[in-house]
């Protein structure tokens, strides 16, 4: 019984250390915004990967995504990059269940959770936009 109340307290502890990916060769795929977040869109779900891209990162904050068929571009130890159409605009996912999550690149993949950003040392926020922070990473059903 103890076995088992120790075992996620320990995959909690080994999540909790994990590396913290650097985002470094990403373009900014849409153009930012300076004014503050428009309260009409915190709430609301983007379901569509291409509307992610494209939407400028201040929008993104408060909202949720939720995409199907997402194509893995590349794999590290602490997540994977799924991006658009080779235009180099893509998003870093890091699922919540961490290293239980395998992935390959070119695989396609359901998945739902929220925008996150980076936030240095100074509180300024990552140049390179935010990343999704994902609840749910399964395998895209067989298509037709």
């Amino acid at each position: 019984m103890s076995v088992l109340i120790l075992l996620p307290v320990a995959l909690l502890a080994v999540q909790a250390n994990l590396p913290v990916p650097r985002i470094t060769d990403v373009p900014v795929c849409a153009a930012p915004v300076q004014s503050g977040t428009s309260a009409r869109n915190t709430n609301r779900w983007i379901t569509e990967l291409s509307v992610a891209l494209a939407t400028p990162a201040d929008e993104l904050r408060g909202r949720r995504i939720s995409v199907t068929d997402a194509r893995i571009e590349q794999v590290d130890e602490g997540g994977f990059w799924i991006g658009g159409k080779g235009d180099g605009c893509r998003l870093y996912v890091t699922p919540a269940e961490g290293r239980l999550i395998h992935v390959s690149v070119g695989e396609l993949v359901d998945l739902q959770g929220e925008f996150r950003f980076r936030v240095k040392a100074d509180q300024s926020r990552e140049p390179h936009g935010p990343s999704v922070y994902a609840y749910i990473v399964r395998p895209a059903p067989a298509g037709d």
